[in-house]
């Protein structure tokens, strides 16, 4: 608005100027108002801090007045934990309700025990229900998830109980859930400190107070934990070393083979790419796609990662995992051969690696099996040598059904009964690697190839054992 007899450039100009210089009078007030509201707080959480760590001023006690908001702080948390019952009754129809009614009654007890403490600091009592207070709190946020006020509450009560070592790792719990991994990991260190400076306290009175006898009354599951829950920091924080330092001391406290199990998996997974940790979490993601159905995007990514990998090991698996993808899902079976040919081929030194490959079976039968149903597509397609080429391929691989390879070789070779007799009789050799009616077809195939040849005795022997199988089919169906 122009002043009256102020011309209106003026006026802009000076409403420019003022804006740099001050605020307007009213502004300046509220401002105020706030600033002293914030210091009031700020001086009273100075306050409570300094009675929560133990730095007290005797001229400060008011004895009745503390007394008076203890009792009321009481009547808020007997509230809380009544309401808490009847939520958690069966079917109660307002429990959302009366969950949040019991929040706030708690929120109060909280308010007047920390104001009862700051009027008599040196009552032990309050001090006892203030602490109860702030574990119900802290119980309740985490059960909701909601970690930042976990983290305040939590914080307030280890001023009060500096000898609870589950209490910093339930803030190493809620800061891993915010992904501070950093001080999640100091408090999951700080854990394992008290606890380790603490146990002394619970050797026997009998026993001695030798280092051996401190360690040995640790809760040493607890000390599993916080060791176990350091390693899954440091693999968030990338520290591949540190991780494999700690986990190994975690399997010295295991309590039961399924922590042990535990803590060696998380080395093992830390281990598949000699410490690449970023290369692991890329095949899990990369693994739930494909659970996911995400066929064509879990390929890309794999044949992405390949560059990435610092071992052979790795790279077969993600080679094998690519392979079996295109061939299987995408309609790619010449990208998946060539692919799988590679992965199972070992030259120098990588030779030694593959002995020590327990997946490397797993590759072979993999690659047998592509090169098998490539061969039979082929054969469909009345492609007849690159169909025996094929299965030529998967008969040179001692892969897990290498027998149909040589059965489906002694069909293509029926009319060289030599041939056919050299190649069934190595199915047969494998017969438990065919069904009964492929068992059935070989026995029939090389019956023929011997008699052609002369060889009818043989010829009878075969013969015999393929009317024996016949019968026992026909009987059993």
């Amino acid at each position: 608005m122009v002043p009256a007899g102020v011309d209106t450039s003026v006026a802009v100009a000076s409403n420019r100027m003022a804006r740099q210089l001050f605020v307007e009078y009213p502004l300046q007030v509220r401002a105020r108002r706030l600033a002293d509201s914030a210091r009031v707080r700020f001086e009273r959480s100075e306050q409570l801090w300094r009675i929560l760590e133990g730095k007290v001023d005797s001229s400060a006690v008011d004895t009745v007045a503390s007394i008076e908001k203890f009792n009321e702080a009481g009547r808020s948390l007997r509230q809380a934990v009544d309401l808490d019952k009847k939520a958690a009754a069966a079917n109660a129809p307002d429990a959302a309700a009366m969950r949040k009614e019991s929040l706030q009654a708690l929120e109060r007890a909280r308010a007047v025990f920390e104001l009862s403490l700051q009027l008599n600091p040196f009552d032990n009592n309050t001090k006892l229900w203030l602490a109860r207070t702030y574990q119900l709190l802290a119980r309740r946020f985490l059960d909701e998830q909601n970690y930042v006020k976990a983290i305040g509450i939590l914080e307030h009560l280890i001023r009060l109980q500096r000898d609870q070592h589950a209490l910093y790792a339930r803030l190493g719990d809620c800061y891993t859930a915010l992904k501070k991994y950093s001080i999640a990991l100091q408090n999951f260190k700080k854990a394992e400190e008290v606890l380790k400076a603490t146990a002394v306290f619970n050797v026997p009175a009998n026993r001695d107070l030798k280092t051996a006898e401190v360690l040995a009354a640790a809760d040493s599951a607890a000390m599993f934990l916080y060791l176990y829950y350091q390693g899954e920091s440091y693999i968030k924080l990338l520290d591949a070393d540190s991780a494999l330092m700690v986990l190994h001391r975690a399997k010295e406290f295991s309590p039961a083979p399924e922590s042990r199990a535990a803590a060696e998996n998380n080395i093992k997974w830390i281990n598949w790419d000699d410490g690449n940790i970023l290369a692991s979490e890329k095949r899990d993601s990369l693994l739930a796609q494909v659970d996911a159905g995400k066929y064509n995007d879990a390929a890309k990514g794999f044949r992405k990662l390949l560059p990435d990998l610092r071992t052979s090991r790795a790279r077969r698996e993600i080679g094998w995992r690519l392979a079996t993808l295109e061939f299987n899902h995408l309609q790619r079976e010449e990208e998946a051969l060539r692919t799988m040919q590679t992965v199972v081929q070992a030259r120098g030194r990588d030779s030694l690696a593959v002995l020590a490959d327990t997946l490397y079976q797993r590759y072979i039968d993999s690659y047998g099996a592509m090169c098998f149903n490539q061969g039979q597509k082929m054969l469909a397609a009345k492609k007849f040598t690159t169909a025996l080429t094929y299965f030529q391929q998967s008969a040179t691989l001692n892969w897990n059904y290498r027998a149909k390879s040589y059965l489906e070789l002694g069909r293509l070779a029926v009319n060289d009964p030599p041939r056919a007799e050299t190649l069934v009789k190595q199915a047969l050799k494998l017969s438990k690697q065919l069904d009964p009616r492929e068992e059935l077809a070989g026995l029939e195939l090389i019956t023929q190839a011997l008699k052609r040849q002369g060889k009818f005795d043989e010829a009878r022997i075969y013969f015999e054992r393929y009317r024996s199988l016949a019968q026992g089919q026909r009987t059993s169906n």
